[in-house]
């Protein structure tokens, strides 16, 4: 085994090792929010990071990969609470598996010339749908990128809710049946996250899938028998005010639930229920402008 060496700029110090005159990321050792690993450290070329080498970093929240990773192993990036978002070379890469996994605030993962909405989709491909095999930047964007983004998405939004029931451990016998009810919501909780977060950022979507979607929220808004949908804006505070704006749109909150909506929020959620109701005058002004246009 090489020998681990030790690299120190002003965030940490990055632990590594040299084969074949290349090398490879260990870990890194210090407190830093932001992080962009260099592309070479002495003379040699930074090419790997290594299984796990950033797992359970709790400080991490921005990080840049050089254009010289050719390849990252298992977990490294797995269990970060505080990522929120990470740059790659847009180029292929040799992943290794579930390497974001567990880390569940990351909202963007970007490369050269990808678009803030693609970012929110290669973040989701991990994060909401466990399919990793979409996380390559050379392909990410096309036409049959996002085909298969979409497919895998309708799997998962047409999957019943008890299939997530298998993987269920149950504590005592008499939990049992309060413990499959909060695992059912919760699923359902998440397929309407996903639904709002796609038809949000819609970028290469289909008008045949936005429909699917629209009328899968609207069937789980708030007065529905489900309010999963409701549920996701009430709690999402980081995408809030966009699914807020993607609701209005596609006609899940109206005036038959509108007022309901606002007694639902409470004195809990006092700055969403302002929103609401400011963007609620706003477009009633704007329907009384457009009414008096075609009067006149």
């Amino acid at each position: 085994m090489e020998p681990i060496k030790e690299y120190e700029i002003g965030e940490g110090i990055f632990h590594y090792c040299i084969e074949k005159d290349k090398i490879s990321i260990i870990n890194f050792e210090g407190t830093t929010n932001q992080l962009t690993i260099p592309e070479r450290i002495e003379e040699f070329e930074v090419t790997g990071i290594s299984k796990k080498a950033y797992y359970g970093n709790r400080f991490l929240q921005y990080l840049i990969l050089p254009e010289t990773i050719a390849v990252i192993g298992d977990w490294a990036f797995a269990g970060c609470q505080a990522l929120q978002k990470v740059v790659l070379p847009k180029k292929e890469i040799t992943l290794g598996k579930q390497l974001f996994w567990k880390s569940y605030h990351l909202q963007e993962i970007a490369f050269q010339g990808c678009s803030p909405q693609l970012a929110k989709l290669m973040a989701a491909s991990v994060t909401m749908l466990d399919a990793e095999y979409l996380l390559h930047p050379e392909q990410a964007g096309s036409d049959i990128w996002y085909r298969n983004f979409d497919n895998r998405m309708l799997t998962v939004l047409r999957e019943p809710e008890e299939n997530a029931l298998k993987n269920l451990v149950y504590c005592a016998e008499e939990d049992m049946c309060g413990k499959q009810d909060a695992c059912i919501r919760r699923q359902e909780y998440e397929k309407a996250r996903l639904a709002l977060h796609r038809i949000t950022y819609d970028e290469g979507l289909s008008l045949e899938i936005g429909e699917y979607l629209s009328n899968y929220i609207c069937q789980r808004t708030k007065g529905c028998e489900e309010e999963s949908s409701w549920e996701v804006v009430k709690e999402e505070l980081q995408e809030q005010k966009a699914y807020c704006e993607k609701l209005f749109a596609i006609g899940a909150l109206h005036e038959e639930n509108f007022n309901a909506a606002l007694e639902d929020l409470g004195e809990n959620h006092i700055e969403l229920k302002a929103y609401l109701l400011s963007r609620w005058m706003e477009k009633k002004r704007e329907k009384s402008v457009w009414n008096d246009l075609e009067l006149g």
